[in-house]
């Protein structure tokens, strides 16, 4: 395809954001799959490309962030769409978007997929359950570790202001965490995968929240019914804002 000038209406970069669950994924992948040359840009997929991404997982996904911004804006200015499908708590990577999006003069939108924390941990644990993808298994550590787990202030998807205070931290976990060990709960049960990612989730929920609020411009969609009507919504939410440029 010969490359477009610059500005050309019709490409959009869209951060499509939400709760683990909501179905980002799903309905990025959709969108792609059916208008040619979509770039679905999954940042987990990429960061899974770093070598050593599993010992440093850190910085693997400043690496998979940066690299995600050139793929971006090469596309771009091809005069395609681009579909970021992630969870994006903090306002840096949220801003490189809208920046990437300006320097090749096309509209950046983000989308939430709004979902109540119930029905995302449900549709989260099925998946998890289910799914032989090694991404959704690592989906699924990372989101139990939500509840034992310093926030890392380099994930793009944790508020850096909500790390946990340091006299809690005791031992460093297999993601490189620091694991809490509160004395009250030492020789108590484990709590089950699921209890874990209700509290992931439930954290998760409170810093979207917060992240979201402070971006007015968010556009946000129902996600709690089918796929197939949160992926009609997403499509006329696009339509809309291209009409409106």
């Amino acid at each position: 395809m010969a490359p477009s000038q610059p500005g050309r209406p019709s490409s959009m970069l869209v951060l499509v954001n939400g709760l683990p669950g909501s179905g980002k994924s799903s309905v990025a992948r959709r969108y792609a799959d059916a208008h040619p040359p979509t770039l679905c840009l999954d940042v987990d997929v990429v960061r899974s490309l770093v070598g050593g991404w599993r010992d440093d997982p850190s910085g693997a996904s400043a690496v998979a962030r940066r690299l995600a911004l050139v793929m971006a804006r090469t596309q771009l200015v091809e005069g395609a769409d681009v579909v970021v499908p992630q969870l994006v708590a903090r306002l840096e990577f949220v801003e490189g978007l809208a920046e990437t999006a300006d320097r090749a003069g096309v509209r950046f939108l983000e989308i939430l997929l709004d979902v109540p924390r119930g029905v995302a941990l449900e549709r989260f644990s099925a998946r998890s359950q289910s799914s032989a993808d090694p991404l959704d298994r690592l989906a699924a550590e990372h989101l139990a570790g939500m509840s034992s787990t310093a926030p890392d202030p380099a994930d793009p998807r944790v508020d850096a202001g909500s790390a946990m205070p340091a006299g809690r931290l005791r031992a460093v976990g297999s993601d490189g965490g620091m694991v809490a060990a509160e004395p009250d709960l030492v020789g108590s049960a484990a709590p089950s995968p699921s209890d874990r990612w209700g509290t992931g989730m439930a954290t998760y929920a409170g810093r979207l929240a917060d992240a979201v609020a402070a971006r007015p411009g968010t556009v946000r969609i129902d996600a709690s019914g089918p796929l197939d009507e949160v992926y009609s919504s997403f499509v006329d939410v696009l339509r809309a804002a291209r009409l409106s440029r």
